[in-house]
């Protein structure tokens, strides 16, 4: 049995390194990214 995706919210101020990031970590079959942030305080308006 599969256990659960790991999800993640990545954040940083450049979008270059959120798209890099985000890439990376989405071509592991066990990793998901929900959404991406440019700042601290734009991610915790996620409020995911």
């Amino acid at each position: 049995m599969r256990s659960a995706k790991i999800r993640v919210l990545v954040v940083d101020d450049s979008l270059f390194m959120r798209t890099l990031v985000s890439d990376m970590l989405n071509s592991d079959p066990d990793i998901k990214v929900i959404d991406t942030a440019k700042d601290g305080r734009d991610a915790l308006k996620k409020n995911i």
